[in-house]
């Protein structure tokens, strides 16, 4: 999975692979991340142990604080990207507080002749980010949309969320339609 973290205006890129190595900003890490609970998550790099707790976590916008050490960091993810091989069937949530290294397994495809088209080593689309209802779908296949357009309303836990494009490009397939039930991590939209 790659991804641009925010933090204190500076941008760093990211790319997590589930063997548990982790490359920022062309460094790479060994990581591992355990979660004693929902709002602590417990980080060993390259030998180090340190405790996180999420103070927030606004998943739908890409935004959360963190706290390290007594000390209180905001930050966002954006562009977040299936990566290559290393992370075939698997991907990071888009959360940032999941985006510590927590690796998750995908749902299986859509049934349906988008999905059929659609192969399980996708890296471009809009997965998921917590189980919902799809509302309303904006795109269809072929479509060229602009960075941050919206592509589809995903209802969870009463609340309307807008889902947008990460970056410029062509929908490939989109793999639910209005009134379908989506799992968390679900691939939503294929980018082509």
């Amino acid at each position: 999975m790659r991804f641009k973290i925010h933090v204190d205006g500076a941008e760093h890129q990211v790319e997590a692979g589930a063997d548990g190595r982790l490359v920022l900003d062309g460094e790479t890490f060994e990581i591992k991340v355990g979660r004693p609970s929902d709002d602590r998550r417990l980080v060993q790099l390259d030998g180090q142990t340190l405790e996180i707790r999420v103070v927030e976590d606004r998943a739908f916008t890409g935004a959360a604080v963190l706290e390290l050490a007594g000390e209180r960091i905001p930050m966002s993810v954006t562009e977040v990207a299936k990566a290559g091989p290393a992370a075939t069937g698997q991907r990071v949530a888009a959360t940032p507080s999941a985006s510590l290294a927590t690796v998750e397994g995908r749902p299986g495809a859509v049934e349906g002749s988008a999905a059929s088209r659609v192969r399980e080593d996708v890296k471009d689309g809009i997965w998921a980010p917590v189980p919902g209802k799809i509302v309303e779908v904006f795109v269809r296949e072929g479509d060229v949309v602009d960075e941050g357009a919206a592509v589809l309303v995903l209802e969870a836990m009463k609340m309307e969320n807008e889902l947008h494009a990460p970056h410029k490009g062509t929908v490939a397939a989109v793999l639910v339609k209005r009134g379908d039930q989506a799992d968390k991590g679900q691939l939503l939209v294929a980018f082509g």
